[in-house]
């Protein structure tokens, strides 16, 4: 009787006719070359790292009287007259907010944003109805609403054909919203809900006013001259949409 194979492959049961990778050489770490390329990627990824951070620390660099300045700035804005434009270092670069009210930071957008889930949460548990959802809801819809808003005015600026703000910047100025908010918030808790449209309409003017002062610097001329009476309507036309636009997402982020 003839031995039935059970080599599912049909290959034979003689030495192995499978391809040898005998003759590709191993990299090795210890090779120059090799080295050579782990350095420049090391380097490369220091130098990338140690620039954002330095990047990164420029929106930082505050200190207590920056704070109250700048509160000051966007719950009462008609308190300054001055300019509003960015000051510059004795490099001819933009001013830390250490050293310019004006400056945008990541400080207090960070913090009141912080403070305003937590002061969210307070308020339904005084309400009777926290719940984690309560606080994912606030932090995922203030997230939300920035995004879009700087996405409205890049792209309004962009159109516009004006200065376009770095977009880190944007987020700042974008997360100022988050200290009105928090002031309606506080003021529902204190004074009752009844409290939040009074509260709500006066933040509301004042960060509209904050943001339209702020993002001015923004807005160029047209240097041909026919263009530049149109240029500057609708460019002030923009400012105002964009204080107008303040009202619904200050009033949909304070209503929990």
């Amino acid at each position: 009787m003839s031995k039935i194979p059970t080599n599912p492959f049909g290959f034979s049961d003689g030495p192995s006719v499978l391809p040898s990778f005998g003759g590709l050489t191993t990299i090795s770490l210890e090779n120059p070359a090799t080295e050579y390329g782990l350095r420049m990627t090391k380097a490369m990824a220091g130098s990338w790292l140690s620039g954002f951070w330095k990047r990164l620390n420029y929106y930082f660099d505050v200190t207590n009287s920056y704070v109250l300045k700048k509160l000051k700035l966007i719950l009462f804005p008609y308190l300054s007259n001055g300019d509003w434009t960015q000051e510059l270092d004795d490099d001819g670069l933009p001013a830390t907010p250490r050293k310019n009210q004006h400056a945008p930071d990541l400080y207090i957008p960070l913090m009141a944003y912080i403070t305003f889930i937590l002061i969210v949460g307070v308020n339904s548990g005084m309400k009777g109805q926290f719940s984690p959802e309560v606080l994912g809801l606030a932090a995922s819809s203030g997230i939300i609403f920035v995004f879009l808003e700087i996405l409205l005015i890049y792209c309004g600026f962009y159109f516009l054909q004006s200065a376009l703000p770095a977009p880190i910047d944007l987020i700042a100025y974008c997360g100022y919203k988050f200290v009105p908010c928090t002031v309606n918030l506080m003021a529902t808790m204190i004074f009752g809900g009844e409290s939040y449209y009074p509260a709500f309409c006066y933040t509301g003017v004042c960060l509209g006013v904050f943001m339209t002062k702020t993002l001015k610097r923004y807005t160029v001329q047209n240097t041909f001259s026919e263009y530049m009476d149109a240029s500057s309507v609708t460019n002030q036309s923009f400012l105002y949409f964009i204080a107008l636009l303040q009202f619904p997402i200050v009033f949909f982020l304070g209503f929990y």
